[in-house]
């Protein structure tokens, strides 16, 4: 049992050692890790950048009592998953191409409109946002805004709901939402690094000269 621990330490040992005897050949290679991660997230992956508009959608009604309240806002809660089909649908997303080329002079179509929007329900409450990222700021913020506003239009009409608020318009974010820098730099470091360990192991086991003299000796 001795015997065992002792060749364990021996070979955690000969680890270490030759950890040690590659340390630069480890340490350039996080080094080529983090510069080729940095290379393609500052000049190949083209940035994106995304804003929100919130919006809420309730009913009008003068008089209801607190069950009724209840019911009404448990109602316009479930209701949500509804509102998030019609802003993807063709009938918003068409009218929103169509006054986005007219007034901004974007070009989008819907099925594009469509990748880029997307719908998020904050939990157990009324409110919910339109999400754009787009890899153009202003753009983005246009598109939420008008979706928006189209939705707005066309809530009334088609789902007959007594009022619908935008209480907070999409704002210029000029802050890319991805690539994550940070992130993209720490992993090309860790690719980095298990690429050194893994070409080091390799070098020694391809290293046929004999490191101990043990080995003649037994021979």
């Amino acid at each position: 049992m001795t015997g065992v621990v002792i060749e364990e330490v021996v070979s955690l040992q000969e680890i270490a050692l030759v950890l040690k005897k590659r340390v630069l050949l480890i340490f350039s290679m996080m080094i080529l890790g983090v510069v080729a991660l940095a290379g393609m997230t500052f000049f190949l992956i083209t940035p994106k950048y995304g804003t929100d508009t919130q919006l809420v959608v309730q009913s009008n009604q003068e008089t209801l009592t607190n069950a009724n309240l209840q019911s009404d806002l448990i109602g316009n809660v479930m209701m949500v998953n509804t509102y998030k089909d019609l802003i993807k649908s063709d009938v918003v997303l068409d009218q929103v191409s169509l006054q986005l080329a007219k007034e901004d002079g974007i070009q989008y179509t819907s099925n594009e409109l469509n990748k880029m929007i997307s719908v998020t329900q904050s939990q157990n409450l009324q409110m919910f946002s339109i999400r754009v990222v787009s890899i153009n700021a202003k753009e983005a913020m246009e598109i939420a805004n008008k979706t928006a506003m189209i939705f707005k239009e066309k809530a009334v009409e088609i789902l007959k709901v007594d009022k619908v608020s935008i209480i907070s318009p999409a704002k210029l974010q000029t802050t890319p939402v991805s690539p994550n820098k940070k992130l993209n730099l720490l992993i090309g470091a860790v690719i980095g690094l298990l690429l050194g360990f893994l070409i080091v192991f390799l070098l020694e086991f391809l290293d046929k000269t004999v490191k101990d003299t043990k080995f003649i000796e037994n021979g």
